[in-house]
């Protein structure tokens, strides 16, 4: 039976409870299939503020002037290969203004050692200037504002239709 995890794990007190972040995966943010418009990381951190660094947290950061507006995100225990991703009926976090810099996503509280599935779906957007003067200042120019859908880099889900194509991807978190 596959499940998306929804349940708490209970987890005594750990060596992760001394760090504040323990990196295990860093993953490409794609947008389009192929641009670069960040990172995601996923790591043991303290992302329910209870003091211990014992969640599964996924760290988004935004790069080269793209900006954030909307993120979807889940994690399993099995492999969601066959799976239908539905993004909309995810855990999300929408961002307004849009976001530039980086935010921390809770995964999974009190996280046990283990093979996890993450996937990380968001809505970017890119300011485009027209009109700049010979600095790159804007000069009473116009900007358009280019929308994509960007991923975490990784396996593509099997059962996803043509032309579509969300991503997932693997973190092993170790005994502590």
């Amino acid at each position: 039976m596959r499940k998306a995890l929804a349940v708490v794990f209970v987890l005594g007190l750990t060596a992760w409870a001394s760090t504040a972040w323990c990196q295990l995966a860093t993953v490409d943010f794609l947008a389009g299939k192929t641009v670069d418009v960040g990172n995601v990381e996923v790591g043991i951190a303290d992302g329910d503020g209870d003091g211990y660094a014992d969640d599964l947290c996924a760290l988004v950061t935004m790069e080269n002037d793209w900006e954030l507006t909307e993120v979807h995100y889940m994690a399993w225990v099995v492999d969601p290969a066959g799976m239908k991703p539905v993004p909309g009926k995810w855990p999300a976090a929408e961002y307004d203004p849009p976001a530039s810099g980086s935010g921390l996503l809770l995964l999974v509280p009190d996280v046990t050692p283990g093979t996890y599935y993450v996937a990380v779906q968001g809505e970017v957007q890119l300011e485009i200037w027209t009109d700049l003067d010979e600095d790159g200042e804007v000069d009473e120019g116009e900007v358009t504002i280019q929308y994509e859908s960007a991923w975490g880099a990784g396996n593509r889900f099997r059962t996803a239709r043509k032309g579509w194509w969300p991503t997932y991807f693997s973190v092993v978190v170790p005994e502590p």
